[in-house]
């Protein structure tokens, strides 16, 4: 079942002379931002994205290891 954004997505890639190909990757990119955030892509701004990097990017190094000791003794 289309939705009515994937519907408006596709008819403006294809006026940009999208491919396929590029038409399906657009519209999975948007189904799977709606299920993440769980709101239409008009729902979802600018700041959304970034909070959720920028919590992602924090946590990442709030529990690294430090190089030498993650990427483990260097061949001699």
């Amino acid at each position: 079942m289309m939705t009515v954004w994937s519907e408006r997505m596709i008819k403006a890639l294809q006026l940009n002379s999208k491919s396929e190909r590029i038409q399906e990757s657009y519209v999975r990119t948007i189904r799977m931002l709606d299920k993440f955030y769980h709101k239409t892509p008009d729902a979802v701004t600018e700041k959304t994205p970034r909070e959720y990097f920028l919590q992602r990017k924090n946590i990442r190094q709030t529990f690294s290891l430090p190089r030498c000791v993650s990427s483990g003794p260097r061949p001699g």
